[in-house]
């Protein structure tokens, strides 16, 4: 693997590409829903995905999405997970999810405490149990729901003290 290859956030020029790259690794059938999605990342709307893309120059070889959970307060799902099949296996997937939690913990939540979500197959959980998501108690459709928390204090008890 391009060890120099670039991950940022997908530009409008870039979602043609990235169609292209989320159909052919789901398939046909995701086609309309990654073109909606795609397209509502350049809208205003309050809880549109954002796209975070692997580049090899100007190749576009992996991609994610995080998205703030309808009806919640500072949840955010994980989505759209895929690297090209000539590059999966060499870490990349790792690059991609690290970039998407950290975009969500700093700039979506702005280091305030969060959860992130995502739904999984039995067989990717221990990827993410790798990278720090928990596994939640039941299937949700196909998949396992994984959690992670984010920008969580630890031993907040600790560094408070009163002059009283």
């Amino acid at each position: 693997m391009n060890i120099d290859s670039q991950i940022r956030l997908l530009e409008q020029d870039d979602t043609q590409t990235a169609l292209h790259l989320l159909v052919s690794v789901f398939g046909q059938k995701v086609n309309q829903l990654a073109r909606g999605e795609l397209e509502r990342m350049f809208s205003r709307e309050p809880f549109r995905p954002y796209f975070i893309g692997a580049f090899d120059d100007l190749r576009l070889i992996g991609v994610v999405a995080t998205v703030q959970l309808l009806f919640t307060t500072d949840t955010f799902g994980l989505c759209w997970v895929c690297v090209h099949p000539d590059r999966q296996r060499q870490g990349l997937g790792t690059r991609l999810v690290v970039a998407a939690i950290e975009f969500t913990r700093l700039e979506l939540l702005r280091q305030k405490p969060g959860t992130l979500l995502l739904n999984v197959s039995d067989e990717l959980s221990g990827f993410y149990r790798r990278l720090g998501f928990a596994r939640g108690s039941s299937m949700h459709g196909d998949g396992l729901v994984m959690s992670m928390i984010v920008n969580q204090r630890s031993d907040a008890l600790d560094t408070i003290t009163w002059n009283g």
